[in-house]
Order: structure tokens, then C-alpha cells, then sequence
């Protein structure tokens, strides 16, 4: 979930911290944000799998994010801090929503971290 074009949570910037605010639970991470749909079906580009991100300071629920994203078939599941880089997560995803929708390269593209 996000905040995109103002829509989102009426008082909050991100929807992590409306979840954090509206439940007693502390383990919420931001993940599965920062790709469409499509991507989260089939995380595969022919031979290579694509990566998923997460946020949040639980790291026990970081934990099962990262499993989930690994199970789901994502390479890796890259962790980009506490709950204070919810926001940055948000912005993230709009990067992908930019580039997919109102830059017109379609649903088709995805994030990867190389390394050398």
C-alpha cells in the first residue's frame, strides 16, 4: 500500500505508520510496496529473479518478510532500515509507479541490485 496523488490515509504520509497508529502490534514492516502486481506473480525476468524490499524496526517480522519474498521467488529481500525509511519506501515505489504508468514503459520492468 501507498500514499499515491494524495490518496491514502487521511493525517499520514505513508501507510505503514496508519497501520502502526490504528493496532497494538509493533511488528509491521513495509514490504511488497515497490513493484506492481504482475511482478509479485512472477518475479522472474527470463533466468533472474528481481528483488523485494522491506522497512520497519520488528526484526521478527522482518524476518517473515524476507521469507515470504523468498518463498514468493525474489532473489532477496534487501532491508532498508527501521520504520523511519517507511516514507523512503513510499518514494521508492513511486519511482516504479512513475516509470510503469505516466512514463509509459509498462508493467513489465522491475528493480535488481547487482553487485560487483
Amino acid at each position: 500500500m501507498n500514499v499515491v496523488m494524495g490518496r491514502g490515509p487521511e493525517g499520514f504520509s505513508n501507510t505503514a505508520d496508519a497501520i502502526l497508529a490504528n493496532t497494538a502490534s509493533n511488528d509491521v514492516v513495509k514490504c511488497f510496496n515497490t513493484t506492481g502486481a504482475n511482478n509479485m506473480e512472477n518475479p522472474k525476468y527470463g533466468d533472474v529473479a528481481i528483488d523485494m524490499f522491506m522497512a520497519g524496526d520488528s526484526k521478527e517480522a522482518k524476518a517473515v518478510a524476507r521469507q515470504l519474498a523468498l518463498d514468493a521467488g525474489f532473489a532477496e529481500c534487501y532491508d532498508m532500515g527501521g520504520n523511519d525509511r517507511f516514507q523512503l519506501m513510499e518514494q521508492f515505489a513511486f519511482v516504479w509507479i512513475n516509470m510503469a504508468m505516466f512514463q509509459g514503459m509498462g508493467r513489465n520492468i522491475a528493480f535488481k541490485i547487482l553487485k560487483r
